[in-house]
């Protein structure tokens, strides 16, 4: 499925906006992500953010991961919530819900808190041990991009997230690395094709070891 880029950037509602990708649901989704987002206490543009980079605002969306709905919602994840990610309602106040508990998760002093809460939701919280996995910047940097373009162009004041990048991060045990030389996604890419290779050569080997075949 190929979604329109927007061709307004004046001033616009929150269902304006997402009418440009779906333009039968907008008025529901925009008025789910201000209800669920006010309810848990978050911006309801950086909930939007997140929400247009996982599925461009499409219930429909499935990943080829599985993850399901506006919020990209995997099948554990949704159980986990007791939510059905088929209707939208329920998708959105999940992935809010969600969310939320990945930022409650975070040192609420900690300037990379957003970071870190996004890296969880993007790669799972046990993927995250204090800094973003490397992985995730892409997916941390496009959000972080659409939230700077909603304040600029949604009517209304709607907070402030001011957080520093990963190649900002002074304690980061990857700050150095990412700062000198972060890999292209062509290297990331051929990194994980390296990975997923010693991966099947270490089930083939415990395939055919003794205790395997006794």
């Amino acid at each position: 499925m190929i979604f329109a880029l927007p061709i307004n950037t004046h001033a616009m509602t929150l269902s304006e906006y997402i009418a440009q990708y779906n333009p039968e649901g907008a008025d529901e989704i925009a008025g789910a992500i201000y209800q669920t987002s006010a309810e848990y206490g978050i911006d309801p543009l950086f909930m939007a953010s997140v929400f247009y980079v996982e599925s461009r605002f499409h219930n429909s969306a499935v990943s080829s991961a599985g993850a399901m709905g506006i919020a990209q919602l995997m099948p554990g994840t949704a159980d986990y919530l007791q939510v059905d990610p088929s209707d939208p309602y329920q998708n959105i106040e999940g992935g809010t819900r969600y969310m939320k508990e990945m930022l409650d998760s975070q040192n609420p002093n900690s300037p990379y808190r957003y970071n870190l809460a996004l890296a969880s939701y993007n790669a799972g919280p046990g993927n995250v041990n204090g800094y973003a996995p490397s992985y995730t910047w892409d997916y941390i940097e496009t959000i972080r991009q659409e939230y700077d373009k909603l304040k600029a162009i949604i009517d209304g004041n709607h907070g402030t997230w001011n957080v520093p990048m990963p190649d900002e991060y002074p304690e980061s045990p990857e700050k150095q690395r990412y700062k000198k030389q972060r890999p292209t996604k062509r290297q990331r890419l051929a990194r994980a094709i390296m990975q997923l290779r010693r991966e099947r050569r270490l089930e083939r080997q415990e395939k055919i070891s003794p205790e395997n075949k006794s």
